[in-house]
């Protein structure tokens, strides 16, 4: 069943330009201080208080609880919402206080929602709101030593949340500004360096409100999603639209909006918890072996499988148990089965293509996805009309078998054979029990493909 949001709820973006931030990742380890900052307009003023905002970002089944289960606790947050009353900042407040910025939002939109980058252009876009923040502050006498690196001085986790909706629920690109995670060294402005010596690059861009101006307070799936930017990850659904990429199974997504339009998004995927460093997938030995697979929403315990023993091989594929645990309780409701999850992973399109992972090549995307789903049912929804955002027929289930001879298989996208399966064999207490066939080492030349 597709997700209850609809395709148009995603904006057609510069790829690029939403991305940038990932070739300098904020810190995606430890206990980390985040500052954000609420900021609002002349023609756009903010609608809820400081606290409603630490609420957001540091209370139970916000922002920082959904980055400390999916990391399994290897990345915490703490930190401070800071607005400006009568000219003074405030921490926290009890009362809707915003930094009022010195233009309407449609100067900072410019009839591009505030994402045109080019030359000449700032500070009329999201690069601009945050400069004009930074230097409100900074003339006010804030404070910003508590949240600087130690030895670099820079502040490495800000996130501006903008009054308004965004351009992705509204499609008013005149009063509108667009959530991202960017660079100010890329905006036009260059780093912010504040009076203290503190300086500025990197940071997250949310809004305010929940859907089309509903005046309710946002959801924290857009804001979960561009943050995972900041922290270094590709987008993996499909600019083209023409697909839908992983579909629900990653935030990185549609999994954003979870089953309930974002309050609870779903996890981040194996690939992505790969990536980021949170997971070390335990290669799976020659031979033929039974082992056990705890739910991956409450286990660090991935499982990758390499193509004739290599493990080095750029293409793999790795196994996790989804199960409706913790932000992902809402599983079925999504349309979606408890069960195994195999996805196939080429790190070769991961390097080469890191702002289209899975777009499609008539798109200017890669010859083939670089992180897709091996749907169980062999129906191709994910990336084949009609399209969904996954189903219950995409997960293993216990009597299925995986194998180069199933439709979404073990073969590997230049048509080999990898002579790996995998069989469901029962499920627990959702606990999954499997038996996993990889082939012993031999010599392969792994034969390249031609980028577009």
């Amino acid at each position: 069943a597709p997700s209850t949001v609809a395709f148009a709820t995603m904006p057609s973006r510069h790829a690029q330009t939403q991305q940038d931030s990932i070739e300098k990742p904020i810190p995606r380890r430890g206990r980390q201080s985040l500052l954000v900052l609420l900021v609002d307009f002349p023609d756009q003023a903010g609608l809820f208080t400081g606290q409603a905002w630490q609420a957001y970002f540091f209370g139970s089944g916000g922002f920082a609880d959904y980055y400390t289960e999916v990391s399994y606790r290897q990345l915490r947050y703490q930190g401070d919402v800071i607005g400006m009353a009568d000219g003074i900042p405030t921490a926290n407040s009890d009362a809707v206080a915003y930094i009022r910025l010195p233009h309407p939002v449609t100067f900072y939109a410019d009839d591009g929602y505030g994402f045109d980058v080019s030359g000449g252009q700032f500070p009329q876009n999201h690069g601009g709101v945050v400069t004009h923040a930074l230097q409100a502050l900074d003339q006010a006498g804030f404070n910003f030593a508590p949240y600087a690196t130690p030895g670099t001085n820079e502040v490495e986790n800000l996130l501006v949340v903008f009054a308004g909706s965004s351009y992705a629920y509204t499609g008013d690109a005149h009063n509108s500004l667009e959530a991202t995670a960017y660079r100010l060294a890329f905006a036009g402005g260059g780093i912010y360096q504040a009076r203290g010596g503190q300086r500025f690059d990197n940071y997250t861009f949310c809004p305010d409100q929940f859907g089309d101006l509903s005046g309710e307070q946002a959801r924290i799936g857009v804001c979960v999603h561009e943050h995972g930017h900041a922290l270094g990850m590709p987008d993996l659904y499909d600019f083209s639209y023409t697909t839908t990429g992983v579909g629900n199974f990653d935030l990185m997504a549609y999994g954003t909006f979870g089953a309930t339009e974002g309050l609870r998004p779903f996890h981040l995927g194996a690939f992505a918890k790969e990536f980021l460093g949170w997971s070390r997938p335990t290669i799976v030995p020659n031979g033929t072996l039974t082992v056990t697979l705890g739910p991956s929403a409450v286990e660090n315990n991935l499982l990758k499988l390499v193509p004739f023993g290599d493990a080095s091989s750029p293409e793999y594929f790795l196994l996790e148990n989804r199960q409706p645990l913790g932000f992902e309780q809402e599983w079925r409701a999504a349309g979606l089965c408890p069960g195994l999850l195999i996805w196939h992973i080429d790190q070769r399109i991961v390097a080469d293509y890191p702002y289209a992972v899975n777009t499609l090549t008539a798109a200017g995307g890669p010859p083939h996805p670089g992180v897709a789903v091996m749907e169980a049912d062999g129906g191709f929804d994910l990336v084949r009309p009609p399209l969904n955002y996954g189903d219950c027929g995409d997960t293993w289930q216990p009597g299925q078998r995986w194998s180069d001879a199933a439709p979404a298989g073990a073969k590997l996208w230049d048509g080999r054979a990898s002579g790996l399966a995998v069989t469901v064999l029962r499920e627990e207490e959702g606990v999954l029990t499997l038996r996993v066939e990889a082939p012993a080492l031999t010599v392969r030349i792994y034969l390249p493909y031609v980028a577009q």
